[in-house]
């Protein structure tokens, strides 16, 4: 598990995730850009019962002036009940997928990003994705959106989006760290639910997994069946679950 969320942390380091503390008994991942949970977690060592941590990590919390919040796999039913014992609460699930092979295929073809006109219509679409009203998360703030751009340049990210006729249409990207690979930033307009644009997003980042041998390509999603059901129609299994408790 703590492989996973250094994977997702290092990808994403100053996109969102800002910095961590890290100590033999846990890791603080978090972020000064963005207040919600997602982005601002501590994850506890499996060796390590949570309860022997939970006040020095509330401590924590409290100087980075983030509320104090700890992500528990779902395999560990003892730290749930203890952190429900000192009046933790279950915030959200998410589940992590690893892709195995199998994905369908699309006529839709997606482009790298490339140009400066692709690289603002990759941020047009996920901009106009993330302020609509979601029940997963907030609106992103404007330090978010500038470091997305930054992110476009970065040479171990590669972004695709989609078009209609000139509509920028769908968008994604897939990050690796020592060849291990995340899929991320996927947003897809909302005129096109019941179209393959997603789907050709998905396929562009596989086919540029396989170009640059990836070890292995994993996603964090949060829990929804319908979303989960899609990625393992294309080659994704459940490989872990968990949720962040909140204070």
């Amino acid at each position: 598990m703590m492989y996973l969320f250094e994977l997702l942390y290092q990808v994403l380091k100053d996109t969102y995730f800002t910095d961590k503390i890290s100590t033999h008994s846990y890791n603080i991942y978090y972020s000064k850009y963005v207040p919600d949970n997602y982005w601002n977690y501590a994850l506890v060592s499996d060796l390590c019962p949570v309860k022997s941590v939970a006040e020095e990590i509330k401590q924590k919390f409290a100087q980075i002036k983030r509320p104090s919040n700890i992500y528990l796999s779902s395999q560990n039913g003892q730290n749930l009940k203890e952190l429900q014992d000192l009046k933790y609460k279950v915030g959200f699930a998410d589940v992590w997928m690893r892709y195995e092979g199998g994905i369908k295929d699309t006529t839709i073809k997606a482009r790298r990003v490339v140009t400066q006109r692709e690289k603002d219509d990759f941020v047009k679409v996920f901009t106009n994705y993330f302020s609509q009203p979601n029940r997963f998360f907030s609106i992103l703030p404007p330090e978010i959106i500038a470091n997305l751009r930054l992110s476009l340049d970065n040479e171990n990210i590669g972004h695709f989006i989609t078009y209609d006729g000139t509509r920028p249409v769908a968008a994604g990207s897939l990050g690796h760290y020592q060849k291990y690979c995340l899929l991320f930033n996927f947003a897809l307009h909302q005129d096109y639910l019941e179209k393959d644009h997603k789907q050709a997003i998905l396929k562009a980042c596989v086919d540029y997994y396989r170009q640059i041998n990836g070890l292995s390509l994993n996603i964090n999603i949060y829990s929804d069946n319908k979303l989960e059901k899609w990625y393992a129609e294309n080659g994704f299994r459940k490989i872990d679950s968990g949720c962040r408790m909140c204070l």
